[in-house]
């Protein structure tokens, strides 16, 4: 499982372009996050989404995939797609496996 060090203030994490719950609609309240938008789903007339979570207190790294319309997401353990989305922090330093 893939974390922030507690060394890193999650406020840094704004300049990668996350954001706090509370400021956007797909992240949990308790957690800063990512969109990545993936693709049109004509069978679902939808967007697909997945959501890069990092809790704020535990700073542990999650990916979720749901829609943009859908009501609940789905947990992707794909540690390969989780480590694609947070290279910039990987590279940054700002990561590690516990």
């Amino acid at each position: 499982m893939l974390k922030i060090k507690d060394s890193v203030d999650l406020k840094e994490l704004e300049k990668f372009g996350y954001k706090q719950g509370q400021d956007t609609i797909n992240v949990s309240y308790s957690a800063y996050g990512k969109v990545f938008e993936l693709e049109y789903s004509a069978k679902l007339n939808d967007t697909l989404i997945d959501v890069i979570e990092i809790d704020k207190k535990t700073k542990e790294i999650e990916c979720s995939r749901s829609s943009k319309h859908a009501f609940r997401s789905f947990v992707n353990n794909d540690e390969k797609l989780l480590k694609k989305y947070i290279n910039d922090l990987i590279k940054a330093d700002m990561v590690e496996e516990i």
